[in-house]
């Protein structure tokens, strides 16, 4: 059956910076070995980090840097930024990292549904949960983590690929665009 674990955070008061980053086709061993260790080697060392932990899945990852309390923000956002920029190992198929500053200051509840059904189900009972918390006056946001991306199949046949005188990668690009 499905069910959802709840984990209830006690107040905190602290800033993140999050680094997202889509590695398309990247299975999560792939993702994690090609950029998530990477970065977090990178940002570790650097003034004002407190902790450093990442999340990787099919085709995306993000890490999550911890400052100290107290850490001049701006600064240390700006570090974590040239850090990533400088290295050189990434994957060529990676997507350029998308840095993002979070305060926060309020209570954190983590939700994890599961159950033994397909993904979709899944995608689409989590996006209902989002969109109902986010009717509430007194919840201002709510992140949908590790859910798995939405996939169209198209399946193709070759008669009538041949009689339009189509090939599947001009099929291909044509989907993409």
């Amino acid at each position: 059956g499905l069910g959802v674990k709840q984990e209830v955070f006690p107040h905190f008061d602290t800033d993140i910076i999050t680094i997202d980053f889509a590695y398309p086709g990247a299975s999560p061993e792939e993702v994690e070995q090609g950029a998530a260790l990477s970065i977090e080697d990178a940002v570790r060392p650097l003034d004002g980090v407190k902790r450093v932990r990442s999340t990787s899945y099919e085709g995306a990852g993000v890490v999550v840097v911890e400052l100290v309390t107290g850490a001049d923000k701006n600064k240390a956002t700006s570090d974590v930024k040239n850090a990533v920029d400088r290295i050189s190992s990434f994957p060529q198929d990676l997507d350029r990292p998308i840095f993002s500053l979070v305060a926060i200051k309020a209570k954190v509840i983590t939700l994890v549904l599961h159950g033994d059904t397909d993904y979709a189900t899944l995608r689409g009972l989590a996006d209902q949960a989002r969109n109902e918390l986010l009717n509430r006056p007194d919840i201002t946001e709510v992140t949908l983590t590790n859910a798995p991306y939405r996939e169209i199949g198209i399946e193709l046949d070759t008669g009538t690929l041949r009689e339009y005188n189509l090939t599947l990668p001009q099929v291909a690009d044509i989907v993409r665009s």
